[in-house]
């Protein structure tokens, strides 16, 4: 494995620990219509949040240097991250896009979406994101999508 795809796994696991704890803090303990005024729930969320980034940090820290030595990058791994960074973009517009019309059609008769679920839909786009770049940085290098020449 090369580091890209050390790191990539290493994204693609913590943020989907952090997607099912987010989730499960969401929908649990009130449910998304009293999301926006729990602030023991927004508070969670925030920590679990930054315990993401803090972790997501050190990860990359760690797989950036071998015995003390950094480790050497070359051009695959920037058009490997490069091409799954254009991947995970569409991802997440087109996840935004259908969240937005689902929350519409759901709320559409009361004319008024819980601002809930404007947090669950600003979170979990940032989540999704890192693990869909992720998971395609492993996918094109592995040759699964695309031709893995990046």
């Amino acid at each position: 494995m090369t580091q890209s795809t050390y790191r990539a796994a290493g994204k693609a696991i913590i943020w989907s620990i952090v997607l099912a704890a987010f989730v499960a803090i969401f929908f649990g303990w009130g449910g998304p219509g009293n999301f926006a005024h729990d602030k023991g729930r927004i508070v969670a969320v925030a920590i679990l949040f930054g315990a993401g980034f803090v972790a997501f940090f050190i990860m990359m820290g760690l797989s950036g240097k071998k015995k003390g030595v950094a480790l050497n990058r070359d051009e695959r791994d920037d058009r490997l991250e490069s091409r799954a960074a254009g991947i995970a973009l569409t991802v997440i517009l087109f996840y935004v896009y259908i969240l937005c019309i689902t929350l519409w059609a759901i709320f559409q008769d009361s004319g008024t979406v819980p601002a809930g679920w404007m947090w669950f839909m600003g979170y979990s786009t940032v989540f999704i994101g890192m693990i869909t770049h992720g998971l395609f940085t492993l996918l094109l290098a592995s040759g699964k999508v695309g031709n893995g020449e990046g």
